[in-house]
């Protein structure tokens, strides 16, 4: 009985451990959102699942693939949506077209009206999302009813 409570106590405690250890890349962004997803900053085909600040895992988009910081999602390499040479220091994409209407404000996502891409000094950071049912409205600069936010998305140019 004693060997068996030890072995349960070591494995709980090294789950402890695993759980709490914070991940230096989850730290440093993003550490305020319940999840987001970091790119890796030595291979841009690399992202990292994080929650609450922690790494909970490492993905890596498919050959041919980068992971844009902007839209997260893995994009082709050398499409209008491959930021990965385009990255500020902040982790945002520089001098970027999505941040054209409001260059230091709060702009829609073209491709999903429940989200929107907040730019400083015409570089957008990371895509944020609307409550549910929420829909951004670039007039009010903030989420709200659908029928408020007189949201229409732009066709795909793939």
């Amino acid at each position: 009985m004693y060997k068996y409570l030890s072995t349960v106590a070591i494995i709980a405690a090294i789950v402890v451990l695993c759980y709490t250890e914070e991940s230096s890349i989850c730290s440093r962004k993003n550490a305020g959102n319940v999840a987001t997803f970091v790119r890796d900053s030595n291979n841009c085909s690399v992202y990292h699942i994080c929650v609450l600040g922690r790494s909970m895992g490492e993905l890596a988009c498919p050959s041919d693939l980068v992971f844009s910081i902007t839209y997260n999602v893995c994009v082709r390499k050398g499409q209008e949506r491959d930021d990965c040479n385009k990255t500020s220091s902040l982790g945002g994409v520089s001098d970027d077209v999505l941040c054209n209407d409001y260059p230091n404000g709060n702009n829609r996502n073209p491709e999903n009206c429940h989200s929107y891409i907040p730019c400083f000094n015409h570089t957008s950071r990371t895509v944020m999302q609307c409550p549910d049912r929420l829909h951004f409205s670039l007039k009010l600069q903030r989420c709200v009813l659908a029928k408020e936010a007189n949201c229409k998305l732009e066709k795909s140019k793939n």
